[in-house]
């Protein structure tokens, strides 16, 4: 199937699990906005009931993001990477994480202890993992399984907070 039958495809899955999730899109085909780069497709939804769509931490979002990869990927032999936002959710949200991971290196540095963040999916926590990663003071790892993975802050053995003294 060539690539532009399948940015087609893409869009047409998508504009549907929107409406089938949010009554208030009046024109489906308007409200789906669509960027080539590569081999990687970037959707973006407009208008309608964005908290629907988004759902809770982007579970919603996440999850029409894997239904439409899976339904477009399922017999191309070559994979089409597929990213859907909301709103501009996704970039709100990456900046968010980035804060709250700054915040917690800072407070590890300080008290020399742990800093857990819960239940992340791979995509948040790979955003904190990135955000942190030239921080010389703390490392990142993450731990657990399925959705209980989380991923933790830890203090650098050597560098320890009381090297003043």
């Amino acid at each position: 199937m060539r690539l532009k039958k399948v940015s087609a495809h893409m869009k047409t899955y998508l504009v549907f699990l929107c409406h089938s999730l949010d009554h208030v899109f009046e024109k489906n085909q308007e409200n789906v906005s669509m960027i080539k780069k590569s081999n990687r497709f970037f959707f973006n939804v407009k208008g309608g009931n964005s908290a629907i769509l988004i759902g809770k931490r982007g579970q919603t979002l996440e999850a029409m993001q894997y239904i439409v990869e899976k339904i477009v990927n399922k017999k191309r032999k070559e994979r089409v990477g597929i990213q859907v936002d909301v709103e501009g959710y996704l970039e709100k949200r990456r900046i968010s994480l980035e804060k709250t991971a700054f915040r917690l290196a800072e407070k590890v540095k300080r008290t020399g202890k742990t800093a857990t963040i819960g239940q992340m999916n791979s995509h948040d926590r790979r955003i904190v993992h990135i955000a942190l990663k030239d921080d010389n003071m703390v490392r990142t790892q993450s731990m657990g399984e399925g959705i209980l993975r989380k991923l933790v802050i830890f203090p650098k053995k050597n560098s320890s907070r009381k090297k003043n003294h």
